[in-house]
């Protein structure tokens, strides 16, 4: 026998281990062949007088059901036939009235408590909510006797309905809490960037479901009374002679919400013909000249951005804001941004040219991201963030008091790293769902034209054209991610931010976006972030490097890359770190 059979063959011991396990297990198969028996045994005993017990009533009561029993009232005791009419009509209107009570506010304090939590009022109505769940029935209904039944003299269904309905809100309200959490944050911020209102985006029938029904239809009609008028905002203070606005968190919620951005073409002052005028009462020379420069000491150095040459050039003075002859279409003053304590962008200042695409690199978490952010008031939607400076689209102050980050968002597209399509929706559902928040809203056919038109601009069209009615979670993420630029561009946005467009996408797929990012340069101003160097030389007009929430240069592309002025720049493009 040789040595490597011998070396394979179990020794004593293993055997004696195996045959120990196989016993083991044996021993095991019958103890749970036998606990199952006696299981199943206790089940039958159990639940063997139920079984007989119904056998009997439907033996013996099947006879008497029909119409009548359901639609007849009760018989008086002692006497045949009769039927449950007032149980049933009792039933419907006693959970009506629960249903009436207790399902407005539950879902109400659900939302406010999943949107708001961290404050106090959220915490206080969690809190309550938790206590009543624990409170017993008897409870309520002694406060249904003290407050419903002893006022009026006499029992109710009424009574009753409200006491059923104040023990419901409590778990509808956790419920709808729990409910509204379940929504991805990124479908939250994509719906947000789409225009779509903070109470709309956790709603399942509006961005997440194939249906939308709005709150913003109110906020329309309101304006139109207004078009082609003074804004009635005008009343307010002008935030334009006090400096800079700050910008916190709460302040989503606008303080002039019957005034949007008008669709309707206007010529305004210093704006481009055709472009609506924002909430502002001020024109845009006066409003933007009066607005007394932030931080213009001798003792700390403001940078000044000069449009036109592409290089920011640091000097001891204080910056003045561009003229209105050369007013670039997006122009970010002095622009600082913090998450809570932590600052994350410090005094940025840059412009950007109409119909240009401008690109922001720089290692991770120098701000770049958080720059985007800023220009659509995506920023402040985070809890604790806040900003101070001036972000100017046509020489008006997207940060002035009055000014409504919803209309802010329906004109400066924003598409997210990671694609971001809307789940319960088709295909031609996502690219249309920024059209459902647009007053007036467009016809079917118009919404239809626009979908096609969007796609053909994304390069989507010859893909899905075929298959519109699809689930858009069928697309490959190339797809997916260009059927997010559609839906962008289906709100014919004035500013298209997109970023990290391509960072998880395929090289096919970053070759299409980049393809689309470049024919539609002239159409519509973008500002890309990228990681990737040779991306923003590819399809950059000017270029902008971002270090530890700083902008440390802006320029042309070429010139950029070819020859930097500041040697952090030179160092990060050579990669000596980064």
């Amino acid at each position: 026998m040789s040595a490597g059979a011998a070396a394979s063959r179990p020794s004593d011991r293993q055997r004696a281990v195996r045959d120990r396990t196989r016993r083991g297990l044996a021993r095991r198969k019958v103890v749970n062949g036998i606990m199952l028996g006696v299981l199943g045994l206790c089940v039958v005993l159990v639940t063997l007088p139920l079984v007989l017990i119904l056998a009997h009533l439907l033996r013996t009561g099947a006879g008497a059901l029909d119409v009548a029993f359901f639609t007849r009232m009760p018989a008086p005791v002692g006497e045949r036939g009769g039927g449950m009419a007032n149980a049933i009509v009792g039933t419907l209107i006693l959970v009506g009235v629960a249903a009436a009570v207790g399902v407005p506010v539950g879902v109400g304090a659900g939302v406010y408590v999943a949107e708001r939590r961290g404050s106090w009022l959220a915490t206080t109505v969690r809190f309550l909510s938790d206590v009543l769940n624990g409170l017993p029935s008897i409870v309520m209904g002694i406060f249904a006797w003290q407050f419903l039944v002893r006022p009026v003299g006499h029992f109710s269904a009424l009574s009753g309905g409200v006491a059923l309905g104040a023990m419901m809100i409590p778990m509808v309200t956790r419920t709808t809490e729990e409910m509204v959490r379940t929504v991805p944050v990124s479908l939250r911020e994509a719906a947000l960037a789409l225009g779509y209102s903070r109470w709309r985006t956790p709603r399942w029938w509006s961005c997440c479901a194939p249906r939308a029904r709005g709150s913003s239809r109110a906020r329309s009609s309101r304006w139109r009374g207004w078009r082609g008028k003074r804004p009635p905002c005008s009343s307010l203070r002008s935030a334009t002679s006090s400096g800079p606005r700050t910008s916190r968190s709460p302040s989503l919620h606008c303080r002039c919400r019957s005034s949007p951005m008008p669709s309707a073409p206007m010529t305004t002052g210093t704006g481009s013909p055709g472009r609506a005028p924002w909430c502002s009462s001020q024109s845009s020379s006066s409003s933007v000249s009066s607005r007394a420069p932030r931080r213009a000491t001798a003792s700390m150095p403001v940078p000044v951005l000069e449009f036109g040459s592409g290089v920011a050039a640091r000097t001891g003075e204080a910056r003045a804001l561009t003229p209105p002859s050369v007013r670039p279409r997006l122009a970010v003053e002095s622009l600082d941004a913090w998450f809570s304590a932590a600052q994350a962008l410090r005094d940025v200042s840059l412009t950007v040219p109409d119909g240009t695409v401008t690109a922001i690199i720089g290692p991770s978490g120098c701000g770049k991201s958080t720059m985007l952010r800023c220009l659509n008031r995506m920023h402040e939607t985070v809890p604790g963030a806040r900003t101070e400076g001036h972000v100017l689209l046509d020489g008006r102050d997207l940060y002035a008091r009055g000014v409504d980050p919803i209309s802010v968002r329906q004109h400066i597209g924003m598409v997210f790293q990671r694609p971001t399509p809307f789940p319960t929706m088709s295909i031609r559902g996502n690219v249309a769902a920024g059209l459902r928040v647009r007053r007036p809203r467009p016809s079917r056919s118009e919404c239809d034209a626009i979908v096609e038109q969007a796609l053909r601009r994304a390069g989507l069209w010859d893909e899905v054209r075929n298959r519109l009615g699809a689930s858009a979670t069928a697309l490959s993420g190339g797809q997916q991610q260009r059927l997010c630029i559609a839906r962008a561009l289906a709100t014919r946005p004035e500013i298209l931010l997109l970023d990290e467009p391509t960072a998880s996408l395929d090289p096919v797929s970053t070759q299409a976006v980049e393809e689309l990012v470049r024919d539609l340069r002239g159409d519509v101003t973008i500002l890309i972030v990228t990681h990737n160097m040779q991306q923003a030389a590819r399809v950059s007009d000017r270029t902008a490097f971002f270090l530890a929430g700083e902008m440390v240069e802006l320029a042309p592309t070429e010139r950029l890359f070819t020859s930097p002025s500041d040697p952090r720049t030179e160092a990060y493009i050579t990669g000596r770190f980064g």
